[in-house]
């Protein structure tokens, strides 16, 4: 692997941690051919992976970092996703704050004390690491949440309460549409108020946020807000922030069961659909979306990429990437495999659109990928 495209600079073959490093944030750089080509086969192509999440084992979900590719936007400037076959999770609104937000999650997971036992002979690895990754603040911020036990206790039994997981993520992400972010999914999970439509500034947390939105209302007896946010989920890329727990978290992980969500969305939709205005009914998406409601796990995704066409010929390409993100993961919920041709129709949009960058980056994952077959 190469720097990973031409606006980031970061190139994973360059990071040389020590074993005591990569235990402290449970992180290993060193990506093999197979788990980079594996996003064709998943269907998770619109991710640029250069980090797995330690151990990475079946047992406790085998988990990689990655860029999310954004049609128009530079990768230096796109959040990084954790995955897990077909599913992805925001983690942090760049990779400038990636590290930060990772090593939280895992302390949380595994315990501090094997951060703090190591601390003192890995932080020169993990300064120049943060530095690479892009982040500007020496790691203050993780050292201000890790080493005070007001927000980290010693007994790691008692958890943390969803306003010390506030503080402390945004702490760590400081970035304004990260704290508008937090400031959403705590007024949910405190008060159960999820304003919608959603606040303007979200930007790369707004898909998460629609989902939080989904949890909040989707019993509501008004059928208006309830109707309203089930269609934007049903916009969404179907693989992205939609693998949520049953209830609202600050740190949902890809290990959940995103076709639910996305099938609960299609389902108040199609129970309602008498009411729903002939707008939406002639959005391409809407006939996918009907294709899920009935089908669900026997839907194959290809409602989804007769839709991108469409969406292309109407001269939306960015909602037409998006639906061929959704018909990768539905056809390898469908069939254990995505189809192959969703890549192949995204590299169509890419040199259509002159999206410069994602283009490389998708060729250069196809050279990849056909290599190895």
């Amino acid at each position: 692997m190469v720097q990973l495209s031409t606006t980031c600079l970061f190139d994973p073959d360059q990071v040389r941690l020590s074993e005591k490093a990569q235990k402290a944030i449970s992180l290993d750089f060193d990506l093999q051919v197979d788990q980079q080509i594996a996003v064709v086969k998943q269907g998770t192509w619109f991710i640029l992976p250069f980090a797995k999440v330690r151990p990475f084992t079946n047992y406790f979900g085998k988990c990689i970092l990655g860029i999310r590719i954004i049609p128009g936007q530079a990768l230096s400037e796109s959040p990084v996703l954790m995955y897990s076959n077909n599913k992805a999770v925001t983690v942090s609104s760049s990779l400038g704050t990636a590290l930060p937000m990772m090593v939280y999650r895992n302390q949380l997971q595994y315990g501090r004390e094997p951060f703090y036992e190591l601390w003192q002979d890995v932080e020169h690895e993990l300064l120049e690491l943060h530095a690479a990754l892009g982040g500007t603040d020496d790691l203050e911020g993780l050292r201000s949440v890790l080493f005070d036990d007001n927000l980290f206790p010693n007994d790691e039994s008692l958890g943390v309460s969803p306003d010390i997981a506030s503080e402390s993520l945004k702490r760590l992400d400081p970035t304004p549409q990260h704290l508008l972010y937090r400031q959403y999914v705590q007024s949910a999970i405190t008060q159960l108020v999820a304003t919608f439509p959603l606040p303007d500034g979200l930007e790369h947390w707004k898909n998460a946020a629609t989902l939080v939105a989904l949890e909040i209302h989707q019993n509501d007896e008004s059928q208006d807000i309830k109707t309203l946010v089930a269609w934007e989920v049903a916009k969404l890329p179907a693989s992205l922030d939609t693998s949520t727990d049953y209830n609202v978290e600050h740190l949902p992980t890809p290990l959940g069961n995103a076709d639910l969500r996305v099938a609960q969305a299609a389902k108040i939709l199609a129970n309602h659909q008498e009411s729903i205005s002939d707008h939406w009914k002639s959005d391409p998406i809407w006939s996918p979306t009907m294709a899920i409601a009935e089908n669900h796990l026997a839907y194959n995704g290809i409602a989804h990429v007769e839709a991108a066409q469409y969406l292309d010929e109407a001269g939306q390409p960015e909602r037409a990437f998006d639906a061929l993100i959704s018909a990768a993961f539905w056809s390898y919920n469908y069939q254990g495999e995505a189809l192959t041709t969703t890549l192949d129709a995204a590299r169509y949009l890419a040199d259509k659109y002159n999206w410069l960058e994602i283009s490389q980056v998708f060729e250069r994952l196809a050279t990849l990928y056909n290599e190895q077959l």
